[in-house]
């Protein structure tokens, strides 16, 4: 897994909650060149202290400003270049319900951010932004944005919305994810060809307050320390798309949040995927959940599955993993949490799924892993339980400490059909979840054996 300074894309943020009036830009549409902001955020670019949108916790809602700013109706544009250098400016931003359609758009932008909260929160400096209830579609377009926390695609806000496709995005800044929503807005991307170069820049992500992202057959390429495939503080969903990180993880998850994967490919530098709570106030709940159906992920350094301070829940089938650690599972203390309940829970439910590698969980931690329908284990574990079903198999390759083991299908007599292996497997002959074993010891195919510790 990568270094400690990764796991978090808001790392390097600009702490500071800047109160400052921001001006529209000169070459803004000139009957909206008032509407740079929404209704109910005064024009001194501070909202209320804890406006109803608001997520707690959570810097003021930014005076938006953009080239191009529409806050009511119907419009289409065709062929338009956009540009800015100016900081704290969008390029393309629709409001107060307005919907735009956006065809064969050129849109370049070089400025900075002031917040890295207010970006990554709120869409403060996104090429296109959607905001209360807006909709924006756009296909065809390109963008390239410089700038620091230059999301190039941003949808904020309950009911607002982007759906895009067939477009390349090119973000190379810190703090500036490809596409991107918060808030409960709702971005839908087909087709992207998408490249972020900064730290803490997924290539598709999510903020305070959640959102939902559906992304189906792009091109994904990060760089960036910090920057992985998908970052979910909401609901990620990724179909048929390549990834290829080469400073960070290929997935995580915060808090009660989720990602679901089908027939995507990860190829990651520093670690498969991890699950977690950091209590940074940017994800509600402990309990994430990773789901994958087809599909590949390669870790050359890391675990496969990692889980800190928090109940992870991996549902697999199908997918070709491989780890070049030898690290399947790995459930321990990290640097979030408090001292002594800061362990990891790690649940991995395999169905019709080949696994190779460890599992290994420190004193204050657990791994359960669930093996159906003719799924294949092959490794060793630490503080772990297991499961198998009748059609399941588990090959050990070193001595393992069970905490328990369901498999009562595999056993005849004194024999194990479905776990094989020369080293000697023990379990916890006092834990009641072992009972039916009978402080028993068992054969194993290979020359091992089952037996209640000592």
């Amino acid at each position: 897994m990568a270094s400690q300074n990764t796991h978090r894309l808001r790392y390097l943020r600009n702490w500071a909650r800047l109160g400052i009036g921001l001006i529209a830009l000169g070459n803004a549409v000139p009957a909206l060149a008032q509407a740079t902001t929404p209704a109910g955020v005064p024009a001194s670019g501070t909202s209320d202290p804890a406006p109803a949108d608001a997520p707690n916790g959570a810097t003021a809602v930014p005076a938006w400003v953009a080239v191009r700013a529409y806050a009511s109706g119907s419009t289409s544009l065709s062929g338009d270049t956009l540009s800015a250098t100016a900081d704290d400016t969008s390029l393309l931003w629709a409001s107060e319900g307005a919907v735009v359609a956006a065809d064969g758009l050129t849109l370049t932008a070089s400025g900075n951010s002031s917040s890295g909260d207010a970006s990554s929160f709120y869409g403060l400096n996104a090429p296109v932004l959607a905001t209360s209830g807006a909709k924006i579609t756009l296909q065809n377009s390109t963008i390239k944005a410089s700038g620091t926390g230059a999301n190039g695609i941003f949808a904020y806000g309950d009911g607002s919305s982007v759906t895009v496709s067939d477009t390349a995005i090119d973000v190379t800044a810190d703090l500036a994810h490809g596409i991107m929503s918060s808030g409960g807005g709702t971005v839908t991307a087909t087709n992207l060809s998408v490249s972020t170069a900064g730290k803490h820049s997924a290539a598709i992500a999510t903020d305070r307050g959640g959102g939902t992202i559906v992304s189906t057959g792009g091109t994904y390429i990060t760089s960036g320390e910090g920057s992985p495939g998908l970052y979910s503080t909401g609901n990620l969903q990724s179909n048929n798309e390549k990834f290829t990180l080469t400073g960070s993880e290929a997935v995580v998850v915060e808090g009660s949040n989720s990602a679901t994967v089908r027939g995507s490919t990860f190829t990651a530098a520093n670690g498969g995927v991890m699950l977690y709570q950091s209590f940074s106030g940017d994800a509600e709940g402990s309990e994430a959940t990773f789901t994958m159906m087809g599909g590949a992920i390669t870790a050359a350094a890391g675990p496969m599955f990692y889980v800190t301070n928090a109940t992870g829940e991996f549902n697999l089938s199908g997918v070709a993993l491989s780890a070049a650690s030898g690290d399947l599972v790995k459930a321990s203390i990290d640097r979030w949490g408090a001292e002594g309940s800061n362990g990891g829970h790690a649940i991995v439910n395999a169905s019709a799924q080949v696994l190779e590698g460890n599992l290994t969980a420190d004193s204050i931690s657990s791994i359960l892993l669930n093996l159906t329908n003719g799924s294949s284990w092959t490794g060793a574990a630490t503080n772990a339980s297991v499961s198998l079903d009748a059609a399941s198999v588990w090959k050990v390759t070193a001595d393992t400490s069970l905490d328990a083991l369901t498999d009562a299908a595999g056993i005849t007599g004194n024999t194990i059909a479905n776990i094989t292996g020369a080293a000697t497997v023990t379990y916890d002959a006092t834990d009641t979840a072992n009972a039916w074993l009978g402080g028993n010891s068992f054969s194993l195919e290979g020359g091992g054996t089952l037996q209640p510790r000592s």
